[in-house]
C-alpha cells in the first residue's frame, strides 16, 4: 500500500503527522480553549497521551482508507500549525474537518489547506462530493467552507455526545 503523500500548496505543506509532532499538537490546543470549544471530540486541557494515540492511528487509517489526516505545517519554515483531515471515507458523507493555532488565523491558511485537501479528495481518491459541518457559533468555520467551494445545506439542532447536551450543527457539500 502506497504511504500518504504530502500536498504541497503556495504557502503550505501538508503532510502526515510523526511521533514528535505530538507535543506540538498539544501545544497549540492547550494554548487556545477556543479550539476544543469548537471541535467537539477534543478535550481542554488536551493530555500528551491523548494526541499521541491519535497520531499513532493515522498510518493504519490511511491504510484502511478510514481517513487521512495531515499535519499544516508553513512551506517557508516548517512550523506545525494546526491539521486538515478527510474523515469517513469509508461511508457515504465523507467529510472534512480542520483547525489552526491561534496565531495562525485569519490569514488563508486553513482555507488553503481545506480547498487542496478536497481536490486530494476528488482526484487522488475518487470521492464525489464531501460534506462538513460546524457548531452554529463557529462562524469562521462557515467562511472557510464557503470559500473552499461548499454549499450550504442547512442546520439541525442535534443531541451531541460528545458534548451530553443539544447543539445547532451547520451542514454543507462540495461536488467534484
Amino acid at each position: 500500500m502506497q504511504q500518504q503523500p504530502s500536498i504541497n500548496t503556495n504557502r503550505l505543506i501538508l503532510r502526515p503527522f510523526q511521533a514528535d509532532d505530538a507535543v506540538r499538537v498539544c501545544a497549540l490546543l492547550n494554548d487556545d480553549p477556543h479550539i476544543t470549544e469548537m471541535m467537539i471530540d477534543i478535550p481542554y486541557p488536551c493530555p500528551l497521551s491523548t494526541i499521541e494515540a491519535w497520531i499513532a492511528v493515522h498510518p493504519g487509517d490511511w491504510e484502511s482508507r478510514k481517513s487521512v489526516v495531515f499535519a499544516i505545517t508553513l512551506r517557508e519554515s516548517g512550523a506545525l500549525i494546526g491539521t486538515v483531515s478527510l474523515l469517513a471515507l469509508d461511508s457515504q458523507y465523507p467529510e472534512t474537518g480542520f483547525w489552526l493555532g491561534k496565531d495562525f488565523r485569519r490569514k488563508g491558511f486553513t482555507t488553503e489547506a481545506n480547498d487542496h485537501i478536497c481536490q486530494f479528495a476528488f482526484d487522488q481518491l475518487g470521492l464525489t462530493q464531501l460534506y462538513s459541518c460546524h457548531l452554529r457559533h463557529n462562524f469562521a468555520s462557515g467562511r472557510v467552507l464557503l470559500k473552499s467551494h461548499f454549499h450550504f445545506l442547512d442546520c439541525k439542532t442535534l443531541f451531541v455526545p460528545a458534548l451530553d447536551r443539544e447543539e445547532t450543527l451547520c451542514f454543507y457539500r462540495r461536488k467534484a
